[in-house]
């Protein structure tokens, strides 16, 4: 026995009613609130990255003076090296005094290291990388130039520290006075190899 059903065109409206109504309630409790909660996350973190990334370009543009005054920090530092020389440099040291000591008019008696070249490297550290060099100058000059020449060792480029400064009175000279001046200066050691 076969039953058939049949339906009339109003029941099949009705019928495809209910079912769109019974998948609209569905996704409406059960696959709608799912997809809110994903989007409200995603929302969420869309948000804190956003946020992140202003305040990464805000940190990074209070970066800039910085950088550039290690830029500047760094260039000086080269400076600054260029300005004392290495171990085996002393004498060079010792030559641009007495270059500026002749420009100026001073009769240079004696200039030399402090004893042995090697003992007058005094290291601070052994792990320091810069040492002192004493240099001692006995010299024959008047006042006013030998103030010139200690204007211009001060600002010469490379470092010169006027550690003693001894001026006699020479009664049968007055215009040339013996002095004696002992310098330090900074070197570079030498680093192992």
């Amino acid at each position: 026995m076969k039953t058939k059903i049949s339906l009339n065109i109003k029941n099949k409206q009705l019928v495809v009613i209910v079912g769109i109504i019974i998948v609209f309630l569905i996704d409406l409790f059960v696959i709608l609130p799912w997809q809110i909660r994903s989007l409200v996350n995603l929302f969420k973190i869309t948000k804190e990255k956003k946020e992140a990334l202003l305040q990464l370009e805000v940190d990074t543009k209070s970066l800039e003076p910085y950088k550039k005054q290690v830029l500047d920090l760094e260039a000086n530092e080269r400076g600054l090296n260029a300005s004392i020389k290495n171990e085996d440099e002393v004498l060079f040291l010792i030559e641009n005094i007495s270059s500026i000591a002749k420009e100026m008019g001073i009769k240079i008696m004696q200039i030399r290291p402090i004893k042995d070249l090697d003992d007058a490297l005094e290291v601070s550290s052994k792990d320091s990388s810069y040492s002192e060099v004493q240099i001692e100058m006995s010299a024959k000059a008047g006042f006013h130039n030998f103030g010139r020449f200690l204007s211009k060792i001060e600002n010469n480029k490379l470092f010169y520290k006027v550690d003693s400064l001894d001026i006699e009175v020479d009664d049968k000279d007055i215009y040339f006075q013996p002095i004696r001046v002992l310098f330090r200066c900074p070197i570079k050691n030498d680093e192992p190899d």
